[in-house]
């Protein structure tokens, strides 16, 4: 069966994508579209609806008795399209033909329950067994995906083509010249030529100003050393509710008002991430009579069609509402901030995130401009302005490759008490050639006497490993050994 895979130009829409491909069906084939959000399905739903193609909506978030009731309607062939969230990948659709999933590296379509199958697996899985085609469809390249692509697993659709700047909005990054031309404000987290996009957009309809984190300033560091702020009771990172707000611990709640840094003994210290509820307080001071909303973290969602026109919509990455008619104008802030993140794939999610930002703006020749406010000569920044280019992909692989990162090795992670996990790894026959890392204590409050390991081998041999683990476990359960232990194939978090 045919298993492909397509990466959207900006101004193409996933949802009518996925329509066309639905509608072409034949009255007796079932279609199953899998979204990361709730709001996804229900944009997906509408356009549905609107070329009057039947369909039902598995969420999680519906009453038990309300699902039951759609699950048996599916059961029994009632309705052939089933849109959902990460458990609707299980919904029996009969006669599946086709299998959509849209954005599938969104940390949102990973299991947290054992035994932590990626819908991604489980899409893969029923395109197997039901001989249905299967269809990614995305906004950023995807690691695993391109990977499978190279393969041969997956055929690698290509856009249609067009003129650039009807396929993508202008895209420009805050480079050398554009700061040194600004002069002491081109260096400033919020330079004019930030405003002047802001003020060109609200000309032609909502702008969206997208930033890396929620609150006001969620990370605090000393003004003379640089040193983190953390709560001297749990170790937790210290937070600023306000402009002049105590410094307080979202973990364990604590109140700091006498801190002194524990490296240089100050007292003074500077945020060291702005949040979204200082940036919208710092705009609406520059923009006094403009509409100004923030969506994500304690604000909650901003429904699509409650986006003002000429408003300023603040939001986190993954909670950008989307008008019918697409924002005039995108600021990306604090690039760096979002590509320093403590992870080994924070280059890629980062893209990902800012390309479904862009996604949601008018394309060029509408009027429509992004602009990034970052280190423009990091690569993947340099990515987002190139049009269509695989280079920074290219080199992510080719450094996971050198470095035996995922997808060139399978990876598995043993976590638990330390003398089980201990126990397990001396017990369990692992093939020849599996690297073993660890096991290590685990730091934090809530980490004593609790280790962590990780097993590696090449992917062909995968079978063999997740063979292998499983008998351990199973082994472990029959003489009922003493401490918890958790075993993860291909954890996504693992480094």
């Amino acid at each position: 069966m045919p298993r492909a895979s397509l990466t959207l130009d900006a101004n193409d829409t996933w949802t009518e994508i996925a329509a066309d491909a639905i509608g072409d069906l034949d009255t007796e084939q079932g279609a199953l579209v899998i979204a990361p959000d709730q709001r996804d399905v229900a944009r997906l739903s509408r356009v549905l609806d609107e070329r009057g193609i039947a369909h039902e909506i598995l969420a999680g978030t519906e009453g038990p008795e309300k699902r039951y009731r759609t699950f048996r309607r599916i059961l029994r062939g009632a309705t052939r399209v089933v849109l959902g969230n990460r458990s609707a990948a299980f919904a029996p659709v009969q006669g599946l033909a086709l299998v959509i999933c849209w954005d599938e590296a969104d940390d949102l379509l990973e299991e947290p329950r054992s035994p932590y199958p990626h819908t991604r697996t489980v899409l893969q899985c029923r395109s197997a067994e039901e001989r249905c085609a299967l269809l990614f469809l995305s906004a950023s390249d995807s690691v695993t995906l391109r990977a499978l692509g190279d393969l041969g697993y997956l055929a690698r659709l290509e856009p249609l083509p067009g003129p650039v700047t009807a396929v993508r909005p202008r895209i420009v990054a805050m480079d050398e010249y554009l700061r040194e031309r600004e002069g002491a404000s081109g260096r400033s987290r919020l330079p004019q030529e930030a405003m002047r996009v802001i003020r060109r957009g609200l000309e032609k309809g909502p702008v969206l100003v997208q930033v890396p984190r929620s609150g006001y300033a969620p990370a605090i560091a000393c003004t003379f050393c640089r040193t983190r702020a953390q709560c001297p009771h749990c170790s937790a990172p210290l937070s600023q509710s306000g402009r002049n707000g105590p410094l307080h611990c979202r973990v364990c709640g604590r109140r700091e008002d006498g801190y002194r840094c524990p490296e240089c003994d100050r007292t003074q210290v500077r945020a060291m991430v702005i949040g979204s509820t200082r940036t919208a307080e710092e705009l609406h001071r520059a923009f006094p009579g403009t509409t100004l909303k923030v969506a994500g973290g304690a604000h909650g969602a901003v429904e699509d069609d409650a986006v003002p026109d000429q408003a300023i919509i603040v939001a986190t990455p993954g909670a950008e509402p989307a008008p019918p008619g697409r924002y005039a104008a995108c600021l990306l802030l604090d690039a760096d901030a979002l590509l320093g993140r403590a992870a080994f794939d924070a280059d890629i999610e980062a893209v990902r995130r800012w390309r479904g930002a862009i996604a949601l703006v008018r394309s060029a020749d509408e009027g429509g401009e992004v602009l990034v406010v970052g280190t423009s000569t990091l690569p993947a920044i340099r990515d987002l302005v190139a049009h269509r280019s695989t280079f920074f992909l290219d080199r992510v692989l080719e450094d996971r490759r050198e470095l035996d990162l995922p997808p060139f090795r399978r990876v598995a992670e043993i976590v638990g008490d330390r003398e089980a996990c201990r126990a397990f790894l001396e017990a369990v026959e692992l093939p020849d050639g599996t690297d073993v890392f660890g096991p290590v204590d685990l730091e934090g409050p809530d980490a004593a006497g609790r280790a962590r390991a990780v097993v590696r081998i090449e992917p062909a041999r995968s079978r063999e490993l997740a063979v292998a683990l499983r008998a351990g476990v199973a082994a472990r359960s029959a003489r009922k050994a003493r401490g918890s232990l958790r075993v993860r194939l291909d954890p996504p978090d693992v480094f």
